[in-house]
């Protein structure tokens, strides 16, 4: 079995240092990332038909891709139409509701806080606390 020492000047010899640095790190220079690739790609031109005037068009990939969902939201695509409404108006806000909330007068104190949290934050709601801060009683 290997000394405790021999590993240790191992992980010294290995370690990332100034000195020590992996070859060919990162991509290349000139590849471009993943957003430049598909801006190019999405805003490439191409003909194609307009589904609403049946006229062979000229456009972008994203104006087909759009034009796509548009069509099969209109033949009753529920999840197409919520992406375009989405799209078009924003996303609806998500309401979550918290049930481990005891409410008083002073505010909502969670009821699986500690003490000394629950003294905390009564204070920031502007609650008097008869309660010492138990920071306090340490020092």
């Amino acid at each position: 079995m290997r000394e405790k020492e021999d590993i240790l000047r191992d992980g010294q010899n290995t370690r990332f240092s100034k000195d020590n640095q992996p070859e060919n790190r990162g991509r290349k220079k000139g590849v471009p990332n993943t957003a430049t690739r598909l801006a190019r790609f999405l805003n490439t031109k191409m003909k194609g038909k307009n589904p609403f005037t049946g006229e062979e068009e000229e456009f972008t990939v994203a104006e087909m891709m759009d034009l796509k969902q548009v069509e099969k939201s209109l033949k009753g695509d529920t999840w197409a139409w919520e992406k375009v409404n989405d799209r078009m108006e924003g996303r609806t806000v998500q309401k979550t509701e918290n049930t481990n909330v005891e409410y008083t007068a002073g505010g909502a104190i969670t009821k699986s806080l500690t003490a000394e949290e629950a003294a905390i934050m009564r204070k920031l709601v502007g609650e008097e606390t008869d309660q010492p801060d138990s920071q306090d009683e340490d020092e």
